[in-house]
C-alpha cells in the first residue's frame, strides 16, 4: 500500500471509533439507560 494512502486509512481507523465512542457518551449523559437507547443511538 502507497504511503499516502496509509496515513488516510490510519486516521480513519481513529476518527471512526472515537466519534462512536463520543456518540455513545452523549447520549448516556443526555438519556441514560432507557428502554430504546440502541434506537436513540
Amino acid at each position: 500500500m502507497k504511503k499516502e494512502y496509509f496515513r488516510y486509512i490510519n486516521t480513519l481507523f481513529v476518527v471512526i471509533p472515537m466519534t462512536l465512542i463520543m456518540a455513545f457518551v452523549g447520549l448516556m449523559r443526555n438519556y441514560g439507560f432507557g428502554e430504546d437507547w440502541i434506537s436513540n443511538f
